[in-house]
């Protein structure tokens, strides 16, 4: 009989993961007897199937369908007696005809570090045979121009398991560094150790996941969204009004609240435009977050308006520069001024309720300064030089 020989477990970069967790995990999705997201030995070879994967709708963990692998011989003409073992992997299973030969290939990019693969499972291995589940995140070493796996975990099973049955499969992290790629391959025999994959073994998985930190932690899977925040030109980092907490979601679906520190990243107060900000989250005892959340706001500077040119016909500063009084007037009431420095100090502010008004810089600092100005019309920010 001639079979495959022993496959490769590699793991190259293809398709995308946009989070911490497992596309098409519970093997809900189908299309053309093939699990969505995932790879499979499905072959035709010479107008031979070997249908290897397939759904199965009438013996789940849970949900309407789970997964079965199973190892298909066909005898192939001019060959001879075949055998093609069931697998299932995120990656691409690839044959080598002329040698006789497959192997795993591909993955998915991720970037996380789970502490173990866990999933519901039942395995019917032929005598001498045994089921396989495993694990593979590696990165690519840019400097040796090689990839590197630095986490795995593998499981057998040579026995039979006729109940559904949960497995846990533990990650040995050789790293500190994050991986940029994951490979799970499940499959009815071993591929690691077997020359020959008998007739027949099949293995059933059902409701994969990736664990996350020590058993009683809860990860965050999904932080508060802010809306749009709204600045005048001019405004200090530390002159925007963020939350100092963010609800977040834990995977049990409960919510707790976060204390968060807002980074000011390139913020420009002095530059209209919408600025992306992030927050670190503070966490407490028994909470993870493991796929790095942040918390996020735009903040959008409005654009300058009426600096030193008027551009604001209402409204009238002079001089500017200025270095002893600087003389506002207004078409419209002044309900109130401030001024700020450039760090976004507060140095000056005052009640109005008139149309004109003298201020006495002179014991300012040198610099440029911001005149913040409400009127019964509108809000203006004037950019003011004191020399």
């Amino acid at each position: 009989m001639k079979h495959l020989l022993t496959l490769t477990f590699s793991i190259l970069c293809v398709g995308f993961i946009s989070a911490q967790t497992i596309p098409n995990n519970d093997f809900e999705n189908w299309t053309s007897n093939e699990p969505d997201d995932w790879g499979t030995s499905n072959e035709n070879i010479y107008g031979a199937e070997f249908n290897t994967v397939s759904s199965v709708d009438t013996d789940v963990f849970s949900g309407t369908y789970a997964a079965q692998a199973t190892n298909v011989t066909q005898n192939l003409l001019g060959i001879g007696d075949v055998t093609i073992p069931g697998i299932i992997t995120l990656g691409d299973f690839v044959l080598d005809l002329v040698a006789q030969s497959g192997s795993i290939e591909g993955g998915l990019p991720f970037t996380y570090r789970p502490d173990t693969l866990k999933g519901y499972f039942k395995a019917f291995p032929a005598t001498g045979d045994s089921a396989m589940i495993a694990i593979g995140l590696s990165k690519y070493d840019n400097i040796a121009g090689i990839r590197d796996t630095i986490g795995w975990g593998i499981m057998y099973s040579p026995n039979t398991v006729d109940t559904w049955t949960e497995f846990n499969v533990p990650i040995d992290w050789t790293s500190a560094e994050n991986p940029d790629s994951i490979n799970i391959v499940i499959a009815a025999s071993n591929l690691m150790g077997n020359s020959t994959f008998v007739t027949g073994s099949s293995v059933m998985v059902d409701s994969i996941s990736l664990i996350y930190g020590e058993p009683g932690e809860l990860q965050i899977v999904a932080v508060e969204s802010l809306t749009d925040i709204t600045v005048d030109y001019g405004t200090a980092f530390g002159g925007i009004t963020l939350p100092d907490s963010l609800g977040v979601t834990l995977d049990d679906t409960s919510t707790d609240t976060l204390a968060v520190t807002w980074n000011q990243g390139s913020y420009d107060g002095n530059t209209a435009g919408t600025y992306p900000i992030h927050g670190d989250l503070t966490l407490e005892a028994g909470i993870i977050n493991p796929g790095g959340l942040q918390g996020e706001a735009n903040v959008i500077v409005d654009e300058e308006v009426g600096i030193a040119n008027n551009q604001n016909k209402d409204l009238n500063i002079y001089p500017n520069p200025a270095s002893n009084i600087v003389y506002i007037e207004s078409g419209n009431l002044i309900n109130t001024i401030q001024m700020f420095d450039i760090t976004g100090r507060t140095v000056m502010q005052k009640q109005v309720n008139k149309n004109t008004l003298n201020i006495n810089v002179n014991d300012l600092p040198e610099g440029y300064y911001f005149l913040k100005i409400k009127t019964t019309s509108r809000v203006s920010t004037i950019k003011l030089s004191i020399n």
